[in-house]
């Protein structure tokens, strides 16, 4: 004996069905076969769609006339840009926004000062420094001289001047090219007075205007530059970007026309 509602199969006596709870006549049928299953009725919308994606609904189905489509998701950006967009540009970012920018990159002026330009400009700047270090190496030498010139003894104390009276006059004059040279290479003008006569100046590998304690530690390097046979100043002749020994351990360069 058999529901006539849902088939299911019921125990003799019974006067409800036990599955769907229809009641149980006396037109039952035994050996009825079990009535098929109710069809399934799909929902409206089929999945629920990722964030960001429009729904899709069941075939034949009409969306209401108040449903609109969610916003789409903000655009992905680079996990080192930040809030930055990724179709701006910012500070120390690509115009893309995926990849901050090369630190090395080349400026856009790569007009690089040669050898000679460069020389000649050292060259104005070291007779610069003479004419306004004379008023020191006069005094310091008539004091070293003057003992010898009065009573012509080159005894131990006339030694002792020398050699004290020369490391004065080396200090005061690093000095005074440290200062010359770190100043004037930080300096809005990115050169030195012998360098703008010349028509080039001091940048960072980017064109950018370097800082004081960058202009310094190259001015430090180019001892290195120096003592090593003046080598290091040889090889600007030869490097792709004119960069000299200083200029490679300072990260600077070298560049014809004004800053901009």
């Amino acid at each position: 004996m058999f529901c006539t509602h849902c088939g299911q199969a019921l125990t003799p006596g019974t006067r409800f069905c036990a599955a769907c709870g229809t009641a149980v006549g006396s037109s039952a049928n035994p050996l009825s076969p079990p009535a098929p299953p109710s069809p399934y009725t799909p929902p409206s919308i089929e999945s629920t769609p990722a964030p960001g994606l429009p729904p899709t609904f069941a075939p034949g189905f009409t969306p209401p006339a108040a449903w609109t489509p969610p916003p789409s998701p903000p655009p992905a950006v680079h996990p080192s840009v930040g809030v930055y967009p990724m179709s701006g540009t910012s500070p120390g970012y690509s115009a893309t926004g995926t990849a901050p920018l090369n630190a090395h990159a080349t400026p856009a002026n790569t007009d690089y000062a040669g050898f000679w330009r460069r020389f000649w400009g050292l060259t104005l700047d070291r007779i610069i420094l003479g004419v306004l270090l004379l008023p020191v190496g006069l005094a310091l030498g008539l004091n070293v001289l003057w003992p010898f010139a009065s009573h012509g003894d080159m005894g131990p104390e006339w030694f002792s001047q020398v050699f004290f009276g020369s490391l004065s006059m080396w200090l005061v004059r690093t000095f005074a090219e440290w200062v010359y040279f770190a100043v004037f290479h930080s300096s809005s003008r990115q050169a030195t007075p012998g360098q703008m006569l010349l028509g080039i100046h001091v940048s960072g590998l980017d064109g950018r205007r370097i800082g004081l304690g960058r202009a310094s530690a190259r001015y430090f390097a180019s001892w290195l530059s120096a003592v090593t046979l003046c080598i290091g100043f040889i090889v600007g002749a030869f490097t792709e970007r004119r960069q000299t020994l200083h200029d490679m351990i300072a990260s600077t360069l070298v560049l014809r026309g004004r800053p901009s």
